[in-house]
């Protein structure tokens, strides 16, 4: 198996949520959609860039 490369309950606990090491989930209300638009693009942007990286 490939190595980890992310901690997934560590990146949804910077967010507001959490989880374990390859699972994790961000609640947001319904009417936070600016908010959570937001928290989607911070997520995506913390996987698609290496550990130790500036983004």
């Amino acid at each position: 198996p490939a190595k980890r490369r992310h901690d997934i309950g560590d990146l949804c606990a910077r967010h507001g949520g959490g989880g374990h090491a390859v699972v994790g989930g961000v609640t947001l209300r319904g009417d936070e959609l600016p908010r959570a638009q937001a928290t989607l693009a911070a997520i995506i942007r913390e996987l698609t860039t290496e550990p130790g990286a500036s983004p």
